[in-house]
């Protein structure tokens, strides 16, 4: 695996990964600005529940609206970004115990 590993580095150093038209610096944040772009809608039971979200937030002032909004879609993203970043994690482990 040593030597494999040394190829590869060996190869990634002189030949860089070329992101394209992404921001990512890293092949995670590669792979999960990816995977959101390939996803075509959310399942309906998150779509019920940002409607009941929408529902209650135009009781709301617009500001406090708009403010709240914005949390939740930032929580939302990172919780998102965490469980995908974990399931690259538990990937490389099963690769790991497959050796």
């Amino acid at each position: 695996m040593s030597q494999l590993r040394e190829i590869l580095t060996r190869q990634l150093t002189e030949h860089p990964i070329d992101f394209g038209m992404s921001e990512a610096t890293a092949i995670l944040e590669f792979l999960y600005t990816a995977y959101c772009l390939s996803r075509e809608s959310a399942p309906p039971e998150t779509k019920s529940l940002f409607a009941q979200l929408g529902e209650y937030l135009e009781t709301l002032p617009l500001d406090t609206n708009n403010a709240m909004f914005l949390i939740i879609i930032k929580l939302c993203i990172e919780h998102e970004r965490s469980v995908f970043e974990e399931g690259i994690r538990w990937g490389a482990q099963l690769a790991l115990e497959m050796e």
